[in-house]
């Protein structure tokens, strides 16, 4: 059985995966679906200030849409993504939570959509996953935990030359 202290920190740590993921991955796949839609439909062939100064408003009123949307599922991602927060140091582990990520957008999606609506959307939503769950889990995996007081430094990994 685990120490207190251990259950504990492991309790932090999902803690802070799912208000990371929550608070910064639905403004991710804003940004990534916004990104995806005006490339599929062409909107930026003849860029100019005025285009541009259009996307912003874009992203921010998109940003209205994507945090009630992404929110729960951005949520648990990131307590998956705590609950393994000791392994999140490869690229492999990155995508993996990405690939997690894409799963539960597209399930959410499924949930909230009728079935041709939901066909149409459905890898927008999963790329918009993936993308927001690959970058905060390694932003996730930058966060060290240091030692307290009486406990021995944690060793970083070693690679093979």
């Amino acid at each position: 059985m685990n120490p207190p202290a251990t259950r504990r920190r492991r309790a932090l740590d999902i803690a802070l995966g799912a208000l990371l993921f929550a608070a910064v991955g639905p403004a991710i796949g804003a940004a990534v679906t916004l990104t995806t839609l005006v490339a599929t439909q062409g909107g930026m062939d003849k860029p100019t200030l005025e285009t541009a100064g259009g996307l912003v408003v874009l992203f921010f009123i998109s940003l209205l849409f994507a945090y009630p949307l992404g929110f729960l599922p951005a949520a648990m991602t990131g307590a998956c993504a705590g609950w393994l927060r000791h392994r999140l140091r490869s690229p492999a582990a990155w995508l993996g939570i990405g690939g997690l990520g894409a799963v539960l957008s597209v399930a959410w999606m499924a949930l909230a959509r009728n079935a041709e609506q939901f066909e149409s959307e459905a890898w927008t939503h999963a790329l918009a996953g993936f993308v927001a769950g690959a970058v905060c889990a390694w932003q996730l995996g930058r966060f060290r935990r240091r030692p307290s007081a009486g406990e021995a430094p944690a060793t970083p990994p070693t690679t093979a030359p």
